[in-house]
């Protein structure tokens, strides 16, 4: 699942794959308080799905408007991760297990030493030396 870095306004009327993402996150973060009832997953945003964004907004202290804006993405998104459990992806360069930075002094541009060499895995290093 991608964090969202477009919000489209989302609204009745609206259609398309944006609106089935919110249906399925407002579908999985449901529980014994949820008033309304499950969503269909159609990317058609009518009543039932406006009803549904009007209760997750006014339960989670968003301004009211039935409308799916960045700050109601925004919250409904971390609702859902949280929920399942889902690890947001880390949106720099992840290390290897067993691999440490080495801080560089400040304002000094990185040396061919100071940046490892990446490494190729088992077959590419077969294949380049055969």
């Amino acid at each position: 699942m991608a964090i969202p870095a477009y919000y489209s306004l989302i609204r009745r009327g609206s259609s398309g794959p944006d609106v089935a993402l919110v249906q399925t996150w407002l579908n999985g973060i449901r529980d014994s308080c949820t008033w309304h009832a499950a969503l269909t997953v159609d990317g058609t945003f009518g009543a039932n799905a406006e009803k549904a964004v009007r209760e997750f907004q006014l339960r989670y202290d968003l301004k009211e408007d039935g409308k799916v804006g960045a700050n109601t993405w925004n919250v409904l998104y971390a609702r859902y991760t949280a929920k399942h459990g889902l690890i947001v992806p880390y949106p720099g360069i992840v290390l290897r297990s067993g691999r440490s930075s080495t801080p560089m002094a400040s304002g000094s541009p990185p040396t061919a030493g100071s940046v490892p060499a990446p490494s190729l895995p088992s077959s590419a290093t077969r294949l380049a030396t055969a």
